[in-house]
């Protein structure tokens, strides 16, 4: 999938095109939207009016994460986590980019999270190389 225009643009497809896919319910879901909703990090508007300039030169303070269904997915300090979509407490929505559509159930984006739990711990997080934005691609790519 190609983000135009996107600062933080992994390189994913939509949940359940890449190699890993969880496997299927007996009655596959109805097409999902996936999502990666993008947040200015923190709720300062210091760093919401630098966001607007640095973008434009591909940068920028962000954090991500992934919504199907009603749920968002993302990563941090504590590891993964999910909050309402759109609604990540402590950072300032920005945009949604969309992601492709799922058919993966609720039932198994839930058994896909669990499996990446054990690889995405809190104690390896990492400001620069194992953060939100390499979840929300691993994510989306599985």
């Amino acid at each position: 999938v190609t983000w135009p225009d996107s600062p933080v643009a992994p390189r994913a497809n939509a949940m359940g095109t890449g190699s890993s896919k969880p496997s299927r319910s007996a009655k596959p879901a109805a097409p999902t939207p996936v999502m990666l909703n993008v947040y200015d990090l923190g709720t300062s508007n210091a760093v919401r009016a630098l966001n607007r300039i640095l973008r434009d030169l591909g940068s920028g303070a962000f954090h991500v994460g992934v919504e199907v269904g009603n749920h968002e997915w993302s990563y941090g300090h504590c590891g993964i986590f999910s909050s309402p979509p759109r609604s990540c407490m402590g950072h300032s929505f920005s945009e949604a980019v969309p992601m492709g559509m799922t058919e993966i159930s609720e039932r198994d984006i839930f058994k896909l999270v669990r499996v990446l739990e054990k690889d995405w711990p809190g104690s390896r997080y990492d400001i620069i190389q194992r953060n939100c934005c390499q979840f929300s691609n691993d994510l989306c790519v599985k």
